[in-house]
């Protein structure tokens, strides 16, 4: 360039649009900048880059200036790239528990044994302590248990997996050498099924906790990017609804409600409208939006959102923990922007999410600064991950807790 323009004193604020007032340090001759001292160019060249960042409006979103709110957002994506590790169930079944009590009252002494029979002909189960007349003697406890295991012993043929322990052909004398061991056992098992017992059945399985994560990112009844449509992102086609009303995020139809809508008003380029709207790329040279989205006469291009999805940076195929779906919800909720009223996710000026150079390429969240955490409740693509973090993380401790004590006790 023939001039460069430094502006030396009276540096003006970055959001402001007014010109700068003088002096100015002016060069005509470029080539002769190194004539200056060293600390004297240092400063020069600070300066230089202070005037080409004031000489652009705060208004417009720069080339590539979502891309750090579509890397976050596609956090969501990777994690369903596989599995999500949800916390095994103890590692003791009824069955397991069941046959232990059966073995524990066969190695029994016989006339143990009878005790917990009637003379009925064919033979029942008495149903109390009291009834067998071993009242008050601490059996209380163990009673529903040995009651469940006589009357399997009453079966015609005996349990099978009982029968291939060969204990019913041990004589008297080896039965009580057994019985010791098996004791231990017992109480052992007894053990490690009270606090099972207490916990709930665990509400989350892999397949459902897939599930979750993909109807966040596809919508219902989608589960790829391939299958993902306007119905399925959006909750209802936009048609020509304005880009401003269908980019605020919600449950509602024609809204964001999915990252793959997300994905839309964060990466798709304007259409139409001449030079006051974004025509450049805002995610990435990939997800570049480059069909346009022309608000308030047509939809988004469902080509775009799919290839922005498929855009997204990938996970190695590896189990995600709750740490990781932590991590990538507080990425997306960094993202998050609040001015005025609302939070916005990606570029945001002037008014609403509209895609136009004075107004923002972004994702908008209604009411935001003044209740964050009620309006990320509605926002059901980030709130449904969250609660799936939160409900793993409760899970987890205690049911790794009893299989390791089930493990040791092996």
């Amino acid at each position: 360039m023939n001039a460069l323009k430094f502006i030396s004193s009276n540096l003006y604020a970055t959001v402001s649009t007014q010109k700068p007032s003088p002096p100015y340090i002016f060069i005509r001759n470029a080539a002769k900048v190194d004539q200056f001292p060293k600390p004297m160019y240092r400063q020069l060249l600070i300066l230089q880059s202070l005037s080409f960042k004031l000489t652009q409006s705060a208004d417009d979103v720069t080339v590539g200036g979502n891309r750090q709110a579509y890397s976050a957002v596609c956090g969501i994506v990777a994690l369903a790239e596989g599995d999500i590790n949800v916390p095994p169930e103890p590692a003791i079944t009824s069955d397991d528990y069941d046959f232990v009590q059966q073995l524990n009252l066969t190695s029994f002494s016989d006339e143990w044994q009878k005790m917990f029979y009637t003379n009925d002909t064919p033979k029942k189960v008495y149903n109390t302590a009291d009834e067998a007349g071993q009242g008050k003697k601490g059996y209380e406890e163990y009673c529903a248990d040995w009651k469940k295991a006589a009357e399997q012993l009453l079966t015609t043929p005996k349990p099978p997996r009982l029968e291939a322990t060969g204990i019913s052909k041990l004589t008297p004398a080896q039965r009580k050498l057994a019985h010791g061991e098996i004791a231990k056992l017992a109480r052992k098992a007894i053990q490690i099924k009270k606090p099972i017992g207490r916990l709930e059945k665990c509400k989350i399985n892999p397949a459902t906790a897939a599930a979750t994560v993909k109807t966040a990112i596809y919508g219902g009844n989608a589960a790829t990017a391939d299958s993902t449509t306007l119905v399925t992102a959006f909750g209802a086609d936009p048609e020509n609804t304005a880009r401003g009303t269908v980019c605020e995020a919600g449950s509602g139809n024609q809204r964001v409600k999915t990252v793959a809508a997300a994905l839309a008003c964060l990466c798709m380029q304007a259409a139409g409208g001449g030079s006051g709207n974004w025509q450049s790329s805002t995610c990435t040279k990939k997800a570049d939006g480059r069909t346009g989205w022309d608000s308030g006469n047509s939809a988004p291009k469902i080509g775009d959102i799919q290839t922005a999805l498929k855009g997204c940076h990938k996970a190695k195929a590896k189990e995600a923990t709750v740490a990781d779906i932590g991590s990538t919800i507080s990425g997306v909720l960094s993202q998050i922007e609040a001015a005025d009223a609302d939070g916005y996710i990606g570029h945001y000026a002037l008014t609403g999410c509209k895609g136009s150079k004075g107004n923002g390429v972004c994702v908008n969240i209604t009411g935001y600064r003044a209740y964050p955490t009620g309006t990320i409740a509605k926002v059901l693509w980030i709130h449904n991950i969250q609660k799936l973090a939160t409900e793993l993380k409760n899970e987890t401790k205690p049911r790794r807790n009893l299989t390791n004590r089930t493990k040791c006790s092996n």
